[in-house]
Order: C-alpha cells, then sequence, then structure tokens
C-alpha cells in the first residue's frame, strides 16, 4: 500500500490482459476522490 496519496492516476482504456473500465469501477471502489485521466488511442 502506498504511503503518499496522489493527485491523478492515468489510465489508458486498452490495456493488455486487461479492461481499463474495469480497472476505473475498481480505482473508485477503493478511493472515491481519485481523479482519474482516461486515455484512448
Amino acid at each position: 500500500m502506498r504511503e503518499q496519496a496522489f493527485d491523478v492516476v492515468l489510465l489508458d482504456i486498452a490495456m493488455p490482459d486487461k479492461n481499463g473500465i474495469d480497472t476505473l469501477r475498481v480505482i473508485k471502489q477503493v478511493r472515491p476522490e481519485q481523479g482519474v485521466l482516461i486515455l484512448s488511442g
């Protein structure tokens, strides 16, 4: 677990072996206040 918070998560929507939308759901469950910037190619 990280000891220090971070301001923004930079998330690729098309990751190999993972779905960016599912990853976003997990992030928001763990840290609902977390800012997320999603990229798409």
